[in-house]
């Protein structure tokens, strides 16, 4: 495992992970780095291209193709190759909850009473939409923020982004904001983040957020002031504090992490984007934040970084197999002259008169055709690997990622090992490798029967007939 580690390191190294805001009027892009020995934090790059009016409408996409066109549009005028992105798409259909539990309730205990906390408290119907939850100390408890969004609208954001990106994870504005805003400590703040097509209002406090509203554009300009208060009295009589400040981000420019430097801060309106790519920077085995996707961050970027090992490995297999086909085919074809000018040679010297050096001259002849005939007998006695190989590609199908290949001798074991999708990806290899025609026993040990998805694997089968593979 450490040899397939340090080779994984070499092949498919640490990629940079992007922030990408996309709200309804454009599309951001911040990269960073971060300097280890300074803890120092700087843009590599940072883009902006605008969006069509009309395609996302209340944090719902409308049109599908024009938002994956601005993305791959937007992908090309980088100038930095970047693949890896956390995303912060609008917050109108995403619901926010705090929850508090004791702190005596830990692991498996706190994620049953999350769970059960979610399907009584949140709007939506478990299979409807993707959860994700962040755990935070309280004072004298434990703090749960929970984020939920249906899946209809998640869905096409994830669509889009598959085809632009290795997403690693998606969150919203607010959640992206806390990541770059230097902290207010034990101080609630009002946010206020204005779309074309709506307006939302969050209150921060100590990095969580702890209430959302969202108004529509039906909702009056002239009175956004007076909802912005009613929303401060309310959390000020429900939460016995006072609002401490209220940041309007197209207009403010609120307070960043003093460790980033980032020259385009005049206003809020890059503070999103930069908060995501905050994220990017952070120890991946540290990013335990909420992520609206499928599955965790942690888990994206490990599946992206299989994925992509995989298909290096496969075509330097593929290299391979080519590299000995056409080796073959020259020592081949180098053996077939050889014998064809050899022949030549024994036909003219057959015609000449005998002369007294006639019995050397034969010595040489039969020297050659002993020459030849071992040399046939090596290429008997060769293996065409590709044959092997080609099978192996037709067994291997989609949800499998293959790690490794040993081919030690075509009367010895073969042995395939990687990484199935899920348990009914590995059976279909094992009942599939049971009815080749080229393999024979099959065995596939049963290993790690709790785990359900991302399952490592090793199959080892024979040839039925090892003379299949050889030159004739």
């Amino acid at each position: 495992m450490r040899i397939l580690s340090f080779f994984k390191k070499i092949l498919v190294p640490e990629e940079p992970i992007a922030g990408l805001e996309i709200s309804d009027s454009c599309l951001r892009l911040v990269l960073l780095s971060l300097n280890k020995k300074t803890g120092l934090i700087a843009a590599r790059e940072y883009s902006e291209h605008p969006l069509a009016a009309g395609i996302i409408i209340n944090g719902e996409i409308k049109n599908p193709a024009d938002l994956c066109q601005a993305l791959l549009e937007f992908k090309k005028e980088l100038r930095i190759p970047v693949d890896y992105a956390v995303a912060s798409i609008p917050a109108d259909k995403i619901y926010v909850k705090v929850l508090s539990f004791p702190k005596n309730i830990e692991g498996p205990k706190l994620e049953e009473a999350i769970k059960l906390a979610v399907n009584f408290q949140l709007p939506l119907k478990p299979d409807d939409a993707y959860c994700s939850w962040e755990i935070f100390p309280g004072n004298g408890s434990r703090e749960v923020f929970i984020a939920e969004a249906p899946k209809k609208i998640i869905d096409p954001y994830l669509e889009c982004l598959r085809q632009t990106f290795h997403l690693i994870a998606l969150e919203f504005p607010a959640e992206s904001f806390t990541r770059a805003a230097a902290e207010e400590k034990d101080q609630a703040i009002l946010l206020k983040i204005a779309n074309q097509s709506s307006h939302n209002f969050f209150i921060i406090k100590n990095n969580v957020i702890r209430f959302s509203r969202t108004l529509g554009p039906d909702f009056p300009e002239k009175k956004l002031k007076k909802e912005a208060e009613k929303i401060s009295n309310f959390y000020e009589s429900a939460a016995n504090e006072k609002i401490s400040r209220i940041i309007n981000l197209s207009e403010d420019m609120p307070a960043i992490d003093r460790k980033i430097d980032f020259p385009e801060l005049n206003t809020g309106a890059w503070l999103v984007a930069l908060g995501a790519a905050v994220r990017g920077i952070i120890p991946r085995a540290e990013d335990d934040f909420v992520s609206l996707s499928p599955i965790s961050a942690q888990k994206a970027y490990k599946y992206h970084k299989a994925v992509n090992f995989s298909s290096i490995i496969t075509k330097l297999i593929v290299g391979l197999a080519i590299f000995f086909i056409a080796s073959f085919l020259g020592v081949w074809l180098l053996m077939v002259t050889l014998q064809q000018q050899t022949a030549e040679k024994t036909d003219d010297l057959s015609s000449l008169p005998s002369v007294p050096d006639l019995a050397k001259v034969e010595q040489k002849v039969q020297t050659a055709n002993t020459l030849i005939a071992d040399t046939a007998k090596i290429m008997s006695n060769s293996p065409q690997w590709s044959i092997v190989i080609a099978e192996l590609q037709r067994l291997v199908t989609g949800g499998i990622i293959v790690s490794g290949l040993s081919l030690p001798s075509a009367e010895g074991t073969i042995t395939l090992s990687g990484i199935a999708e899920n348990r009914t990806t590995l059976n279909q290899l094992r009942d599939k490798s049971k009815s080749s025609s080229l393999l024979a026993e099959i065995n596939l040990p049963l290993t790690n029967l709790e785990q359900r998805e991302d399952i490592p694997f090793s199959i080892s089968f024979k040839l039925k007939d090892p003379q299949t593979v050889y030159f004739k």
